[in-house]
């Protein structure tokens, strides 16, 4: 090694070193030579000096293959005596912003144990697989080193160090205190060339990380005088030698982890720490590094798997300081509850058992003589290992949801995709006996997995982690190792990068004296139920269990009934016994769907027809019992025809009939009562039509609508296909009624409200009725008008007077749309200042939507990149008419740090404040990764912080989920949001939400989805399959997570006909990995209605730039265009236009009521309401619930009319005369024709007949007097009064026949009455 001391020159240029200065970018001229004069002054001394610095590291170097052939780093020992490397290693870093890491890799080297002299240093070449053949030759060859293998250069076996990315390399004791660290590439900077060393030097503040000095051509083995400090670091002798105390328990329970612990306190930082153990089937000690708990604790956890067939262990610690070590006392720990007998059978006594049952028998020798017998028969058995082997590894650096797998051929075994970011796991999983066969080879492999299965797929990412320790622990104990694996400690680079293993086969050669145990496969079957006895014995020593065999399936009973009919309310319930093994389980299901029992239900809410109940019962050993019971459930929708009198019908006072007839469609007896009724449409007085738009569709103020002209009332009073439309191109049409209610219909009526009109296609209109006790519209319809629903349609609902009555005025509302329309804040035509040169030109384009995601470093470490982009935001949101902002999740990086929440929340009220629409969710570093904890997220960005806002449609789990629905250019859009870690329960709230709004262009917001190269994991293909796919107003998918930026395009036939309908646009946008976390680049979206397309632009507001240079960052995926024809987007003038409508007051004030009307049966009831205008209708309800209302009928009870006195003419006679006449005024009498008078007589006999008929049967059928109903006074025929003028009789022939020949006679007589007066 050599030491370049130089004096200082200002300009370093004869170095060919490039000098930071001051870390703030400021970098002097370099030459392009390295002279022995022209280093700079050494660098000061430092007694607290790192023992050990690192003084170089070369990520680039020239390619051997496919991957660096030289990359190295270079260790110098700053101490005045020898330091035995053999005490430390390396540990590769992967940092975050502020230098915590997200992984760490331990990169051990080869050999480990070398001596690095004072003043000298250690050079660690990476061999990545490619260069693993190359020697010290090479290497000096290279670079002009002279340096040896084993003695100044060692090998560390790992995949390389990256170029691009911040990383940083670690010197650790082997008991895991930090030496000393050097980063590279932090904050964005670009410190790697090729073949270029990065050089470090002491930071005399903070010796335990290194400064980057800057740049010289790479020269392992050589270090510069700046580098390190000017003498060497004096190092004390050392007398005392490290004291451990042991802490281990004294016996082992071997269903647990079993922890053999320490402590080991010293004058001097201990340097390595081991554990040495073996048990009673090894021969050797196994030695094992500890490493500190950071109190001087020291511990290893023997895993349960390992526990396997041990009796017991022996074990001592040994600690070193570098100068002087310990050793504890060997001790020796048994495990409990060992059965150690002769003979062992897997069966216990009174065991049931049922099907195809494995029997073992094993012994703690060989399996000559050892026989199994069923009930006194030996079976054939065959040598078995005695219970299934355990695969055991450790591993770290595993990442998140990657599918890391272990497989037996292609059969999966296990998935272990928890994050174990920093040290080692221990990872066991038992391999079934089915795979084991004497005299082959087991092949047990572990696979990095995707995010999406443990497979390699070249388009996809797979996760890069270490694994160590491979091995098969068999039921004797003895854990075997792979073949060609003989090291424990040595590391397995796993993954799809460079030198790294895709997957590992471990192949294991089980030793035929492992198999201890003879097993039979006894078909229980064959034999019948009950008891049996089983006998193992080796000849010496036996076993005898009594087993029980149960192939009988539980009895499943319930209390449906096969073939009935149920009306009205009913419980469904069942129950499962087992007289054998004991029941387990009933799961029940109606109609495919799983149900609780007990359950309870009626005909009212279930559909008409047949249904089906499924019980299925499960015992304790897997039998199974089904019962399949079919039951019906009929039309319970009692109907009522009004007979008499017709719809205004004028009448003389006194009292009249109401006739009536109820139906039932199952036959059922009805309750009938006849009440009273109030009728208003549009054209009425009582009515007050408005109309108008709005921007909020929700809101409640509508101080600008206009009332009504009479001629609009006029279009609307009747159902003529006369329309009033109101028309928006930017806002939300509506129109509103405001409908007087009489004072004595009651406080508890009923308003049966029908709105018949049009709209445009591909709309929503909603009928709301103002509730006064929320305040609110409450919805009681809507229809849309896209596929099958016509625009031209009706609206309706029953409305009951409580809440919706405010000084006997019921308001209703007919809405066009939901959400919030936003103004438009400038247009094509607007002239605005420059921003940007490369901006969209205004006149290209109509309004604007803004995406930003993985915020999580702006709102922790760079602050003001955040504020970068709400600046810009708000500052042209009038220019680019900003209409709504994303955000795909990741608002900070740890949702444990509050000053990163309160960050966040000054960043995000400046959106508030401005009421600008923005959405957000929730991503992994908001909630954690495997933990989803929501409360911090939910705190700071729950539901209560936006449900105010009128664009917030609704939210799932406190804005775990959200939808906002907004309307800009004509468009209408719904926003949809679902937070990490998306449950069954998200994904089905997510299609609830789409169904719910079938005539908006959906983007489904997502924090992960999509992979870099466009695949997707496990669950996003679930919602592409769940969500995306099936629902065909999904048009757009954003999502954040992965670095990168991403788009793909996918088709779908929505309507089955072969032919695609709908190009779905999935967007990957995350730009983290940038420097200072992004750069604070955002997806701008400008929308063009004329053209119409999406212009999709990356635009960074801090850079005053569009698109990253960043290689990694594909052009065509940061700028690109999206038709709208994709998914049938189009901007659309707004229509809503009324054609009618009218409201029936239904009163519980009762004329009449009847008690069990037989179905079909007409009942009539005399009603003397007074003179005036009148309703009424019929209230039927059958037994079980079902009610129906009829329309409403007005009939008008005139005054009686009082004949004119007529007095005769006395006139003299006169002469009759050719030219005389006799004027005088002649009354004649209304006479019936023949006809007339024939029907009336017929008429007249068959109505006495069945009144004399009918008698019998009065009492039956008399209607009673309701509560509440006119009591009769003692004046007949006064008003009000209510009188029976006929029994319940059927309705035939013979009284229509009567009812047509009164209308005949009272027309004949007025035409009559009046051709007299003529």
């Amino acid at each position: 090694m050599r030491i370049l001391s130089r004096s200082f020159r200002p300009s370093l240029t004869a170095l060919g070193l490039v000098l930071l200065i001051g870390g703030a970018g400021m970098i002097a001229p370099a030459g392009s030579a390295m002279a022995a004069t022209d280093m700079a002054t050494p660098a000061p001394s430092n007694a607290d000096t790192a023992p050990l610095q690192i003084t170089e590291i070369t990520p680039d170097t020239t390619n051997v293959g496919s991957a660096d052939g030289g990359e190295f780093i270079e260790v110098y020992n700053a101490t005045n005596a020898t330091i035995n490397f053999g005490d430390y290693t390396l540990n590769y870093l992967y940092p975050l912003a502020d230098l915590t890491n997200s992984g760490t890799v331990l990169w051990p080297s080869t050999p480990t144990d070398v001596v690095i002299a004072p003043g000298g240093n250690l050079v660690f070449w990476i061999k990545n697989g490619q260069n693993d053949a190359l020697t010290d030759s090479d290497f000096n060859a290279a670079f002009g080193s002279n340096l040896t293998m084993g003695r100044d250069l060692v090998e560390v076996f790992s995949g390389g160090m990256a170029n691009g990315s911040a990383r940083g390399i670690e010197i650790l004791t082997n008991t895991g205190f930090s030496v000393n660290t050097a980063y590279y590439n932090l904050a964005g900077a670009d410190d790697v060339d090729p073949n270029v060393g990065i050089q470090y030097g002491i930071d005399t503040s903070n010796p335990g990380r290194q400064l980057n000095l800057g740049k010289a051509a790479a020269n392992p083995g050589n270090v510069f005088a700046a580098q390190v400090p000017s003498d060497l670091k004096n190092v004390a002798a050392d007398t005392t030698a490290p004291v451990i105390t042991d802490h281990t328990l004294t016996e082992i329970d071997p269903a647990y982890n079993f922890a053999l612990s320490a402590t080991v306190t010293d004058n001097v930082q201990a340097r390595t720490v081991e554990l040495h153990l073996k048990s009673n089937i090894d021969a050797e000690y196994a030695t094992t590094n500890l490493s500190t708990d950071g109190a001087d604790g020291y511990r290893y956890d023997l895993q349960r798997v390992d526990l396997t067939g041990k009796r017991w262990y022996e074990y001592y610690f040994t600690a070193n300081d570098g100068s002087k070590e310990s050793i504890s006392p060997t001790k020796r720990v048994d495990l409990t509850g060992v059965d150690n007998s002769p003979v062992r059978l897997n069966l216990t006594d009174g065991q049931f058992v049922a099907g195809s049952t494995m029997m073992s028998a094993a012994g703690d020798s060989s399996t000559d003589g050892m026989t199994l017998d069923i009930d006194g028969q030996t079976v054939i058995t065959n040598p078995e290992l005695e219970f299934a082997p355990q695969f055991v590894f450790e591993v770290t650096a595993v990442n998140t949801f990657f599918q890391n797998g272990v497989l037996v051929g292609t059969d999966v075994l296990r998935i272990f995709d928890d994050g174990i970011p920093e040290g080692w796991e221990t990872i066991g999983t038992p391999v079934p006996l089915s795979y084991v066969t004497q005299g082959e080879d087991l092949v047990v492999s572990v696979w990095a997995g995707s995010k999406v299965a443990p497979e390699i797929n070249p388009n996809e990412n797979n996760d890069d982690f270490q694994i160590r320790n491979p091995r098969l622990v068999l039921p004797d104990g003895r854990s075997l190792q792979p073949d060609g694996y003989t090291d424990p400690t040595a590391v397995l680079n796993m993954g799809d990068s460079a030198g790294r293993f895709d997957f590992y086969d471990a192949s294991f050669t089980i030793p035929d004296d492992a198999y201890m145990a003879v097993a039979h496969a006894w078909d229980t079957t064959a034999v019948a139920d009950g008891a049996h006895t089983v006998l193992a014995s080796n000849g010496v020593d036996a076993v005898t269990r009594t087993i029980t065999v149960d192939n009988t399936a539980p009895v499943v009973t319930t209390s449906a009934v096969a073939g009935q009919l149920y009306q009205g309310e009913f419980m469904l319930n069942g129950a499962g016994t087992d007289a054998g093994a004991g029941f387990d389980s009933l799961v029940a299901t109606l109609d495919g769907r799983v149900i609780e029992l007990p359950y309870a239900t009626s005909s009212i809410k279930l559909a008409d027809g047949e249904h089906a109940l499924l019980l299925s019962a499960r015992d304790t050993v897997g039998n199974v019992g089904e019962l399949s019971t079919v039951f019906s459930t009929p039309v319970e929708e009692p109907g009522n025809e009004l007979i008499t009198p017709l719809d205004g019908a004028v009448v003389d006072e006194g009292p009249l009939g109401l006739t009536a007839r109820a139906t039932d469609p199952t036959g059922d007896q009805l309750d009938v009562t006849f009440r009273r009724g109030f009728v208003a449409s549009a054209a009425d007085a009582s009515v007050r039509g408005y109309s108008g738009t709005t921007a909020i569709a929700n809101g409640t103020d509508r101080g600008t609508r206009t009332l009504l002209t009479g001629d609009q009332v006029t279009a609307m009073a009747r159902l003529d296909g006369a329309i009033e439309p109101v028309t928006s191109d930017s806002q939300f049409p509506y129109q509103l009624f405001e409908v007087d209610v009489p004072a004595d219909a009651g406080a508890d009526f009923t308003a049966r409200v029908r709105w018949d009109g049009t709209a445009n296609a591909d709309a929503k209109v909603l009928l709301y009725v103002q509730n006064l006790a929320t305040g609110v519209w409450e919805e009681f319809d809507r229809h849309v008008t896209i596929g099958a629903g016509a625009t031209e349609f009706t609206l309706d609902a029953m409305v009951p007077a409580v809440d919706h009555v405010q000084n006997q005025v019921m308001t209703v509302l007919i809405q066009h749309s939901e959400g919030f329309a936003g103004a438009d804040l400038s247009d094509r035509s607007s002239t605005l200042p420059v921003n940007n040169v490369n901006d969209t030109a205004r006149s290209n384009y109509d309004f604007t939507l803004a995406v930003e995601s993985d915020t999580q470093y702006y709102n922790d470490t760079f602050y003001q990149r955040q504020l970068d982009i709400h600046d810009y935001l708000l500052e042209q949101r009038a220019a680019v008419n900003l209409q709504y902002l994303f955000h795909t999740g990741d608002i900070v990086d740890n949702f444990e740090d509050e000053h990163q929440w309160t960050n966040a929340n000054a960043a995000y009220s400046m959106l508030d404040d401005a009421q600008l629409p923005y959405g957000v969710l929730a991503g992994n570093h908001d909630v954690g990764q495997k933990d989803a904890d929501y409360a911090a997220y939910k705190t700071n960005f729950g539901a209560e912080r936006y449900d105010a806002n009128p664009w917030y449609g609704g939210t799932f789990e406190d804005n775990r989920g959200h939808y906002d629905l907004i309307t800009a250019g004509g468009i209408d859009f719904i926003m949809l949001y679902l937070g990490w870690a998306p449950s069954t329960e998200g994904i089905a709230w997510l299609n609830e939400v789409l169904a719910q709004y079938p005539e908006r262009t959906a983007i489904l917001n997502l924090h992960e989805y999509m992979l870099t190269t466009g695949g997707l994991g496990a669950v996003p293909q679930q919602i592409y399959d769940e969500v995306v796919a099936p629902n065909a107003n999904v048009a757009m998918v954003f999502s954040g997570h992965y670095h990168d930026a991403f788009t793909r395009i996918d088709q779908f036939d929505d309507n089955d006909d072969g032919t695609p309908d709908r190009s779905v646009y999935q967007m990957l946008f995350d730009y983290q990995g940038l420097p200072e976390g992004g750069q604070s680049f955002l997806r701008l979206l400008h929308f063009d209605n004329a053209a119409e397309q999406i212009s999709v632009r990356t635009y960074s507001p801090y850079l005053n730039a569009y698109n990253s240079d960043d290689p990694t960052l594909d052009l065509e995926h940061q700028e690109f265009t999206v038709p709208y024809a994709a998914f049938g987007m189009t901007s659309m003038q707004k229509t809503l236009a009324t054609d009618a409508f009218t409201v029936d007051i239904l009163t519980t004030t009762p004329i009449a009521a009847f008690e069990a009307v037989a179905s079909g049966t007409a009942v009539t009831a005399s009603w003397n309401p007074g003179i005036g205008t009148h309703g009424w209708f019929a209230y039927s309800e059958d037994p079980h619930g079902a009610a129906a209302y009829s329309e409403v009928r007005r009939l008008t009870v005139a005054a009686p009319v009082v004949p004119e006195a007529i007095v005769p003419e006395v006139v003299p006679p006169a002469e009759p005369g050719p030219s005389t006449s006799i004027s005088s005024r002649v009354v004649v009498p209304a006479v019936l024709t023949a006809a007339s008078q024939a029907l009336a007589d017929t008429a007249s006999a068959a109505l006495a007949a069945e009144i004399a008929a009918a008698h019998t049967d009065a009492a039956a059928t008399a209607p009673y007097a309701a509560p509440g109903a006119d009591t009769p006074s003692d004046d007949i025929g006064a008003a009000g009064e209510v009188t029976v003028v006929d029994d319940v009789v059927p309705f035939n022939i013979w009284i229509l026949a009567l009812i047509l020949l009164g209308a005949v006679a009272a027309a004949a007589i007025a035409v009559v009455t009046i051709r007299a007066r003529r």
